[in-house]
């Protein structure tokens, strides 16, 4: 009889695990829910409940399920582990890292995912040293673990060693969920060996619109090489991106032409500093690389009317539909404390969160949303304004890749491409950072901004 039951409870289990492996996340959960009332003094169930819920953002109620797996076995490694994970989700670093030691505790070199990510929380903390120790120890423990390698790649780029940083950076093409959401191109990986002359070499879509926009730089680089270069970006981009020096054709993301334009290579776009040997010496920064079509500049300098005031190119959050949370977003009420009626502002967003739709009249904000219908009606506009200030979004790399005085708005725990303490961009000459630090809100950088903003009526 004792054995029946544990039969019947392990069925219900791998039945759940099989369909969590297929991130089917709810069907899972009926199964372990099953499981669970089979025995509900068997750890296995709990943990996988928990991380299921986990995958489903019901952070709360995973934090209950790995408790009670905790609390009927306390030497279960993986339950801690996974409850870090939770806890890290919630805000509670300190309490994540408690759990990723007391998993590596207690099973040592077998706690690989302890170790990973151990080394994110003090990455995030800043205490590099550590971050890095932890990255190196998960990496010697699972050498082939794709996403450790990233993780650690970025690291590396944030403090600078771009010598390392740019190859375990290279590493997020060994992520499976990666590779399967990229285009593939039957030709081979070039990496800046093989000769170019009189070959077709694509350069390859990859991330979002301002990393495209960024990297897009390198084409007239790998053109110097003799080949001919064909650029696949984001549909967004592609009028934008036809002004770019050396490109001998411009294609969307997955558009069937690219498999008859005969490639002979490719590479990812952000795999183009690596094949170029990139450091912060040698960052290839011209004061500007993207430029506007006449016309377009033309047909919005007159729906803009006579310039009164100085023009002021506004971005303060990121579009409604990307997952990235307040990093790159600021409350338009929050935000309006840099408007001044000195100046004129004008919103570069084409969307807004929908409380923002009536506000902007009251700010005396100029939106034109649906009139910018790609990147290169947004150009063409930034031409017509004497500067852009920009939370960090595509736009900022935009502004700056025109050549425009931009200032871009950091979180405390700003992407690795702003460095660490840098005031100007080594990537835009244009542009200028301003960080806000660490325990603090948008409230000061935006008064830093706006005292900037006042002092440039003066010059």
């Amino acid at each position: 009889m004792a054995e029946q039951w544990l039969q019947n409870y392990a069925q219900e289990l791998d039945a759940g695990i099989a369909l969590a492996n297929e991130h089917k996340w709810l069907e899972a959960i009926k199964k372990y829910n099953a499981a669970i009332a089979i025995s509900p003094i068997l750890s296995p169930a709990f943990v996988n409940r928990g991380v299921a819920k986990m995958n489903l953002r019901q952070h709360a109620s995973a934090l209950e399920d790995l408790n009670q797996a905790i609390l009927l076995q306390p030497t279960l490694a993986m339950a801690y582990n996974n409850r870090g994970v939770v806890h890290r989700s919630l805000g509670q670093g300190g309490l994540a890292a408690q759990d990723y030691l007391k998993a590596i505790e207690l099973s040592g070199d077998e706690a690989i995912d302890a170790h990973a990510n151990l080394a994110t929380y003090y990455f995030e903390c800043k205490q590099f040293e550590l971050a890095d120790s932890y990255y190196r120890k998960a990496i010697e423990l699972a050498p082939d673990y794709a996403l450790t390698h990233w993780n650690y790649g970025m690291s590396l780029l944030l403090q600078g060693d771009y010598s390392r940083g740019w190859r375990e950076y290279h590493w997020r093409w060994q992520v499976p969920s990666y590779r399967a959401a990229q285009t593939r191109i039957d030709a081979p990986l070039w990496l800046g060996l093989e000769s170019l002359v009189n070959k077709t070499i694509l350069l390859l879509c990859e991330q979002g619109f301002g990393d495209m926009i960024q990297f897009c730089r390198y084409a007239p680089l790998v053109a110097a090489r003799g080949g001919r270069v064909v650029l696949e970006v984001q549909a967004g981009l592609v009028e934008l991106c036809k002004s770019l020096a050396g490109v001998d054709d411009v294609c969307a993301k997955g558009d069937t032409r690219l498999q008859s334009l005969g490639i002979d290579f490719y590479c990812p776009m952000m795999s183009l500093p690596l094949a170029f040997g990139t450091t912060l010496e040698t960052i290839p920064a011209p004061k500007q690389y993207l430029f506007s079509n006449t016309e377009k500049i033309q047909h919005w300098q007159r729906r803009l009317g006579a310039r009164i005031k100085p023009r002021v190119g506004v971005v303060w959050s990121s579009d409604p539909g990307l997952a990235v949370g307040n990093s790159k977003t600021i409350a338009l009420q929050t935000f309006a404390q840099l408007l001044s009626d000195q100046f004129e502002f004008v919103s570069l967003q084409k969307n807004l969160w929908y409380e923002e739709q009536v506000e902007l009249s009251k700010w005396g904000i100029c939106h034109f949303g649906e009139a910018l219908v790609d990147f290169s009606d947004t150009a063409a506009l930034c031409e017509c304004l004497d500067m852009v200030v920009s939370v960090d979004t595509s736009v900022a790399h935009l502004a700056g890749a025109l050549g425009k005085p931009v200032c871009i708005l950091l979180h405390a725990h700003a992407d690795w491409r702003w460095q660490l303490a840098a005031r100007q961009s080594v990537w835009y000459p244009s542009a200028k950072l301003y960080r806000m630090q660490d325990g603090a809100d948008w409230t000061g950088l935006l008064a830093m901004v706006r005292e900037d903003l006042m002092a440039s009526l003066a010059s």
